[in-house]
């Protein structure tokens, strides 16, 4: 019986992978996978339970070297982010592929060059919550 739960849950998370945000399908470990397929869904509750039974998954990363709260931010989820931030997020977690910051991630453009974001909210509120401002990826 316990084999057949394990089976049914690896199968809805693959069936799940083709129907998802094209950001999530790059966390590949299934926990953290439902992790950021909460936070895209903002599912605060899913988000709660995830990491109050896991607290480690806030520091898994991404095939591309993000992790959930970047995620956030991508997807543009402030209240997930707010959430995630609250559960114990790095305000400054830092992408292991390309070196850029949260804070970076906040503040950069989106969509094509010429499109900045225009919503201030993530960069204020990682800098309330101690994100460096002065740190500058690879050059650090």
């Amino acid at each position: 019986m316990k084999k057949l739960i394990i089976l049914i849950y690896f199968c809805s998370v693959l069936l799940s992978c083709g129907q998802s945000n094209k950001n999530i399908k790059y966390f590949k470990e299934p926990q953290v996978f439902l992790l950021a397929k909460a936070v895209v869904e903002s599912d605060l509750e899913q988000i709660k339970k995830q990491v109050e039974g896991n607290p480690n998954l806030l520091e898994e990363t991404s095939e591309r070297g993000s992790n959930v709260l970047m995620l956030s931010i991508q997807e543009e989820k402030y209240e997930s982010f707010k959430l995630l931030l609250e559960l114990g997020s790095n305000p400054n977690a830092v992408n292991k592929i390309d070196k850029n910051s949260v804070l970076m991630s906040a503040c950069r453009y989106f969509g094509n060059s010429f499109e900045w974001r225009k919503d201030f909210r993530y960069a204020e509120e990682l800098l309330k919550r101690g994100a460096d401002p002065n740190y500058t990826g690879v050059f650090s």
